[in-house]
């Protein structure tokens, strides 16, 4: 006890020795140099934020001198009676939207656009999406076919036009073919019941490689472990398992192919001039065709812009409905990711 005492009386004498006035608490200590460390990062925010400003309107920029303006010089030659024979625009109101509004050509324009965008549109996604999960875990198989499924990217739709009209020739290999087996094959190309599915099939093969591209890049992010899970319960043979497998982890994808595969299909142009020319008996003419043969072909700017304005409503409308059908179908599915 006693050693004990003699060692505490050093640590009791030197507790009453400490002046009051220097234990200072943290929360009374003054501002030190820590303050001033967030300000060497100021001026780096400043520099995100002057950049992310000047992005943002370089893209305004651009959204207004190739987009908005071409709409309103578009929407002004509507109202006009512009030709490109002659130099005057006399205006003329609404009088070029009743006239083409009324008329059958139109009528029959807009009912092959939209046939051929809902065909194009539907298979493009579901041949793309397919093929994608059928070559997923086929690395031999995707290097040997994927390359042929992705070539319309790397090929000019007008060039590959031109091929696939010797393929449907009146004596291409198809009716070559089909001479082989004791069977008179159509005039493919000048047949009103044939040459509409020839464009819609053309555009078909030529939109599908794009899409294929996204589903493969999405696939690869899938995480290995639900591959392997799917592999040990036996979920893993066929397309279809593997469709009902990867399609919750597709729902963002598919949204985006649809709505560039819709976009796609209503600006279709190339392969309807070089394959059929709008025809025969105007068939095959869609809406993007038609502006074009009228501004250009007949020299009637005014039709001309009334059109390209109906075809740009409908770029827009169905794009915005396919993109808002889609999200609420796959939300209502099981949530959206």
């Amino acid at each position: 006890m006693s050693s004990i005492s003699i060692a505490s009386e050093p640590a009791a004498t030197a507790a009453r020795d400490v002046d009051p006035g220097a234990v200072v608490s943290a929360a009374d200590r003054p501002p030190g140099p820590r303050g001033r460390r967030s300000r060497p990062g100021a001026p780096q925010g400043l520099r995100t934020n002057a950049l992310a400003w000047a992005l943002l309107a370089a893209t305004v920029a651009q959204l207004g001198l190739f987009v908005l303006w071409p709409l309103v010089g578009n929407a002004i030659v509507s109202t006009q009676d512009r030709r490109l024979t002659r130099r005057d625009a006399p205006g003329v109101g609404l009088e070029n939207w009743r006239a083409v509004l009324a008329e059958g050509d139109v009528h029959r324009s807009l009912r092959f656009t939209l046939l051929y965008a809902v065909v194009v549109v539907v298979a493009t996604v579901v041949v793309a999406m397919a093929a994608a999960l059928a070559l997923h875990d086929r690395p031999v198989l995707r290097r040997l076919t994927g390359n042929a499924i992705v070539l319309p990217i790397a090929t000019s739709l007008s060039i590959a036009a031109v091929g696939w009209r010797l393929v449907f020739g009146l004596d291409g290999p198809i009716n070559q073919v089909l001479d082989l087996v004791a069977v008179d094959g159509p005039n493919w190309l000048r047949d009103p019941a044939t040459a509409p599915w020839v464009v819609i099939l053309v555009g078909l093969w030529a939109d599908t490689g794009l899409l294929f591209l996204l589903f493969s890049a999405s696939l690869s992010r899938v995480p290995p472990s639900l591959v392997s899970a799917a592999r040990v319960f036996g979920r893993w043979r066929g397309v279809v398992h593997k469709y009902q497998l990867f399609v919750p982890q597709l729902r963002r994808t598919i949204v985006v192919a649809s709505v560039l595969a819709t976009v796609s299909a209503l600006q279709s142009f190339d392969q309807v001039l070089l394959l059929t020319d709008g025809g025969p008996d105007g068939v095959t003419r869609t809406l993007a065709f038609l502006a074009w043969e009228r501004s250009f072909r007949f020299f009637d700017l005014g039709d001309g812009a009334v059109i390209s304005m109906l075809l740009a409503a409908a770029i827009a409308v169905l794009a915005v409905a396919v993109s808002v059908t889609l999200r609420r179908g796959l939300r209502s599915a099981g949530g959206d990711r």
